[in-house]
């Protein structure tokens, strides 16, 4: 069946159809009604040394595993958000700069709307031990030809560091 100007007379499960019987085949399928989209707030920070920046690899298991991106947290409010990423960063030897976001950005992804605050980190991440999960430090053409998100992208080019879009 096409969703746009069936054609009945040719198709072999008319006797069956629901929709032909109704008289206005035209009007099916019924369109579903989308979801809300939903408001996430979104930390990230960036730690640069000697024109690099820290990345670290998604986990087994998360959104987009294997890719890297900035440490980040999320939370039902940006002071939420802020306060989750500064615990993520407490094992790995970062700490969150004082002060407002260096950057901001937003970022829509299915049904979720993220709005970004980026953070400068400090501190010298541990590449071992202590740290939750495997980092690298990336110059901006390692990042731009990486296997890195659009939003990855996004927070880079929000930071200063990655200039132009792709």
């Amino acid at each position: 069946c096409l969703p746009r100007r069936p054609r009945c007379g040719l198709c072999p499960l008319a006797g069956l159809c629901v929709a032909l019987e109704s008289g206005d085949p035209d009007r099916f399928p019924e369109k579903q009604r989308r979801p809300d989209i939903v408001r996430v707030f979104f930390a990230a920070a960036h730690a640069r040394d000697r024109g690099r920046v820290w990345l670290v690899r998604r986990g087994p298991g998360s959104w987009l595993a294997g890719t890297w991106a900035f440490p980040a947290a999320e939370g039902r409010t940006a002071e939420e958000a802020r306060r989750a990423l500064g615990r993520i960063l407490r094992p790995s030897g970062l700490r969150l700069a004082r002060g407002a976001p260096e950057g901001r950005a937003s970022h829509t992804i299915m049904r979720r709307r993220l709005e970004i605050a980026v953070f400068r980190a400090r501190g010298e991440p541990e590449s071992g031990g202590r740290t939750p999960r495997e980092g690298r430090w990336f110059t901006a053409e390692e990042l731009d030809r990486g296997a890195v998100s659009t939003l990855t992208r996004k927070i880079a080019r929000a930071a200063g560091f990655l200039l132009t879009a792709n």
